[in-house]
């Protein structure tokens, strides 16, 4: 099934049965992280944006003081974990924002 596909499907589900309801979704509750730290998450989350195409690449340097490097159009970002949640946050937000209040 498409990605949009099975968005449909958990959007008809919530509709139905509440976004609450730990059914609602894919038949079961619907988990967004595979990982449990802040440190994964902030990976799963470049992953996406790289997926989405709106980063270009990223890299993690664990003993560096910034270990987040974000290739942009613009060059390299050198971020703090902190401050890479924030960029996804904000870049999530801008990508998908319009999407989420769109109305068919």
């Amino acid at each position: 099934m498409s990605g949009k596909g099975r968005w449909a499907c958990f959007a008809g589900d919530s509709v139905r049965r509440g976004v609450s309801d730990p059914s609602a979704g894919y038949g079961g509750g619907m988990v967004m992280w595979a990982s449990d730290n802040r440190a994964g998450k902030v990976r799963e989350g470049l992953t996406l944006l790289l997926s989405q195409g709106l980063i270009e690449d990223f890299e993690i340097r664990p003993d560096d003081e910034h270990p987040y490097r974000v290739t942009m159009p613009v060059g390299v970002i050198p971020l703090t974990e902190h401050q890479a949640a924030h960029f996804l946050l904000g870049a999530v937000t801008a990508r998908f924002g319009p999407l989420a209040r769109h109305t068919p």
